[in-house]
């Protein structure tokens, strides 16, 4: 066979496929471009932790692999290594951003695909794919350097790939399909719920077609320890970081020591109320789907269940795990693991609203399957859905940039950091800063100050040393309301140790070393002087996570300066064995 010839059967196999690659790196590029421009990329608030994270990798006081982070799961960071050592890429984002695009590409490849493979057709692959790159909010997302795009292409060609192998039956399939899910398991928690559902189907269906129970069992047991090895490792990495294999779900930075914070002022409208919950996930789908694209959605999930019985094609049914992570999100919502906030319910914010691209593969494609089989009609209701896209974009209604710029962990939530931040590129000469970055990622973002020049927690050594002497370790010290530092010291405390005012935001201060009070403190929250109101940043309540030997006598004994209190903890945390607290529990102390 010549060259040429070999050339034409490719492309005679593949063009479709090829033309579709094309048009989805133009509208990646395009997008990307576009939101660049108007300087939005970065805005939402986990967007600077996560460059951060990764650039903490190779820059930092300590450096290594044990940077990787205390929650977020590593992949994406991982992946940015290769960019994120380059300053333009770094603040740019692009570092993150090139991340996300790939992940939108093969998304959008992979929804072809499975379209086409329920369907037998490539219509309803093209219109799932045209349904998918044209929507604005995915539009958006894939032009940030968050973890969302890349769970989306992981967990589609997890789905892909595994009805594929029911179908066809060839072993690479399932191994393929078993990487894919690895992957979406290193990307977001999420995937270890839905591998956990996806492998009791895969069971259950495979019973049902083969009844041998030592096959399926064979089956299962491989493919799950693939599909398991990335959150195994991560819970003996947490082991050995940590001392405590749960600690990304339990630890200070997790969700749950987050929700607590906003459960204890009632700030979880959702927490074990059902009707809310469902509420909340309904209108994140349709405000990121758009009205049309969910009607679409759920017509095609009745027509695929329908199709599915009446051709006794049962495999399809296990495209319905892709839709269980709409009820993972209710769950999650419901026991108050996670927080999503609507502007159409209490407390009218925007917040995590994006989870909900996670839902966006799982309507389209049942959207497209359908589509595909009311004809020349289906060009009309396509025609509808791209419309009320353009008129979502057209009148500024992305709620996935609205969310970012003007939500409840937005650039807006993050002004007074970036301004920190910002203050401190024009006035930092020498020495080391003492900051909990962890909460105030954008002000050492917006500093250009190598992360190398600053101590948090994440240099644990030096960190403590800091916390015990900062006189004898750093020069600056970066103090905001209700971190760990704000926790840890009063203005009397820096005064005493020869730190200065130099810079008051909001709820910021910066100290410096060697120098007197350059600033007269204006009277804000939670920001007065000590003569006023001492202790003078310490929040009227905090939360502290037990350590190894800790009781609730010691720990009164250090926030409260009477161990006989122990009792009052007890009973404001509701402890049902007050003798009984176990590490990395959070208490939660009132002043």
């Amino acid at each position: 066979m010549s060259r040429t010839t070999g050339i034409k059967k490719f492309w005679g196999s593949y063009a479709t496929e090829i033309i579709l690659i094309f048009f989805a790196v133009a509208v990646s590029i395009g997008s990307t471009a576009y939101f660049m421009s108007l300087h939005v990329t970065l805005s939402n608030g986990d967007a600077i932790p996560h460059l951060n994270t990764a650039r903490r990798i190779l820059d930092s006081l300590t450096p290594g692999f044990t940077q990787l982070g205390y929650v977020w799961l590593p992949l994406a960071h991982l992946l940015m290594l290769p960019f994120i050592w380059n300053n333009f890429l770094y603040y740019s984002g692009l570092a993150g951003i090139i991340i996300s695009m790939v992940s939108f590409v093969g998304a959008a490849l992979l929804i072809f695909k499975t379209a086409q493979l329920l369907s037998g057709n490539r219509i309803a692959g093209i219109i799932a794919f045209i349904l998918f790159i044209a929507n604005p909010n995915i539009s958006y997302m894939q032009a940030t350097p968050l973890t969302e795009m890349l769970y989306v292409f992981t967990l589609t060609g997890g789905i892909y790939y595994l009805l594929l192998w029911i179908k066809r039956r060839r072993l690479t399939y399932l191994i393929v399909s078993s990487l894919f899910l690895l992957a979406s398991n290193l990307s977001r928690y999420d995937g270890w719920f839905l591998s956990i559902a996806i492998i009791c189907g895969l069971v259950i269906y495979e019973l049902y077609l083969n009844k041998n129970w030592v096959k399926t069992e064979a089956t299962a047991i491989i493919f799950g320890l693939v599909v398991f090895f990335g959150p195994v490792l991560w819970i003996i990495w947490n082991f050995m970081i940590f001392g405590n294999p749960i600690y990304f779900a339990v630890g200070q930075y997790s969700a749950k020591a987050q929700q607590l914070d906003l459960r204890v002022h009632g700030g979880l409208p959702s927490y074990h109320n059902l009707v809310i919950s469902l509420q909340t996930v309904f209108y994140s789908a349709q405000m990121v789907i758009g009205w049309s694209g969910l009607a679409l959605g759920l017509i095609g999930c009745g027509y695929l269940i329908w199709d599915a019985i009446r051709t006794r094609q049962y495999y399809k049914i296990l495209f319905f795990m892709l839709g269980l992570q709409i009820f993972y999100y209710v769950i999650n919502i419901y026991t108050g693991n996670a927080v999503i906030f609507i502007p159409q319910l209490t407390p009218h914010k925007m917040f995590n609203i994006r989870y909900a691209i996670t839902f966006v593969p799982f309507f389209i494609i049942a959207g497209g399957v359908v589509l595909s089989k009311v004809k020349w009609f289906a060009v009309a209701i396509l025609t509808l859905v791209l419309i009320e896209y353009g008129l979502v974009a057209g009148h500024h209604s992305i709620i996935m940039l609205n969310e970012s710029v003007n939500g409840y962990a937005s650039q807006a939530a993050s002004s007074s950091r970036i301004q920190a931040g910002q203050w401190l590129a024009g006035h930092y000469d020498r020495g080391l800063i003492l900051a909990d970055t962890f909460v105030n990622d954008s002000a050492a973002f917006y500093s250009k100050i190598p992360l190398n020049h600053w101590i948090d927690s994440s240099n644990t050594k030096l960190y403590i040393q800091a916390m015990h002497d900062p006189a004898a370790t750093v020069d600056w010290v970066l103090l905001r309301n209700r971190d760990a530092i704000s926790q840890a010291f009063t203005l009397g405390d820096m005064n005493a140790d020869g730190f200065g005012i130099v810079y008051q935001g909001p709820d910021i201060l910066i100290f410096k070393k060697g120098i007197p009070d350059q600033v007269t403190l204006l009277p804000v929250v939670n920001l007065i002087p000590e003569a006023v109101k001492p202790p003078a940043i310490i929040p009227a309540y905090t939360t502290h996570v037990v350590l190894k030997g800790e009781n609730l006598w010691s720990i009164a004994q250090i926030y409260l300066g009477d161990g006989k209190l122990w009792t009052k903890l007890a009973s404001d945390n509701k402890l049902q064995n007050p003798n009984v607290i176990h590490v990395d529990d959070v208490i939660v102390i009132y002043k």
